[in-house]
C-alpha cells in the first residue's frame, strides 16, 4: 500500500480533491482501515496487474486518499458482539479531481464504479465539490437569454407543467388542466 493512501484533511484543502462519504457494513474480522484503503486505490490507481512504466510520482498525484475513517456507532457503545453481526462505518476519501477533470461520467466512475476487485458494497452519502472542480462547469449552455431566444418567447414566463392521467385523473380533468394552462399566457 501506498504512504500516499491516507492523508489529513488539512494536508488536501484547496489542493484539487473531491470528498465522498460513504457508508459500509463489514464483518468484524474485517481490517476496516485495509479496507478503505484498498478501495482507495482501486477507485484511483489500482490495476489487475502492474502497468509498466507508472512512477512513484505518479501513484502519489492520481492515488485516492483515506481521510477519515468512523464507526457507528462508536465501538465503545457498541454492543460485544455487535447485534447484527455486522460493524457500520463511515469512510471518507479524497479523490484528485486531476484523475477525472470536469467530466461527470468520470466522476462517477471513479465514486461508485470500477472496484470489482475489493468487492465493497457500500453507499455513497455525501459528496464534497472543490470549488476548482465546480468551476470547471460554465453553468447553463444558452442561459436564460438564449433559452427565451431559442424559444421565441421574449417575456412571458416560461413554464413546465406535467399532465399525468396515471394520477388518477380522468380524461376530462386532464384536457381542463391543459386547456387551462394553455390559455393562462404562459409558454
Amino acid at each position: 500500500m501506498f504512504s500516499t493512501t491516507f492523508a489529513y484533511p488539512e494536508d488536501l484543502a484547496g489542493k484539487g480533491y473531491v470528498i465522498a462519504t460513504y457508508y459500509l457494513e463489514v464483518d468484524p474480522s474485517i481490517d476496516i482501515v485495509a479496507k478503505a484503503a484498498s478501495f482507495a486505490v482501486g477507485q484511483s490507481v489500482g490495476t489487475w496487474l502492474p502497468v509498466p512504466g507508472i512512477t512513484r510520482e505518479m501513484q502519489e498525484r492520481h492515488t485516492g486518499r483515506v481521510m477519515a475513517i468512523y464507526d457507528v456507532p462508536p465501538l465503545e457503545l457498541a454492543p460485544d458482539p455487535p447485534l447484527t453481526g455486522r460493524r457500520s462505518f463511515f469512510v471518507q476519501i479524497a479523490f484528485p479531481e486531476v484523475n477525472f477533470g470536469p467530466q461527470i461520467p468520470m466522476l462517477l466512475t471513479t465514486l461508485l464504479g470500477n472496484d470489482v476487485s475489493t468487492a465493497t458494497q457500500l453507499k455513497l452519502v455525501d459528496l464534497a465539490l472543490s470549488p476548482s472542480f465546480v468551476a470547471g462547469f460554465g453553468g447553463p449552455k444558452f442561459g436564460i437569454a438564449g433559452l427565451r431566444a431559442a424559444l421565441g418567447i421574449p417575456r412571458r414566463p416560461i413554464l413546465l407543467n406535467m399532465i399525468k392521467p396515471c394520477t388518477g385523473f380522468g380524461p376530462e380533468v386532464g384536457a381542463r388542466f391543459f386547456a387551462e394552462s394553455a390559455r393562462g399566457g404562459v409558454d
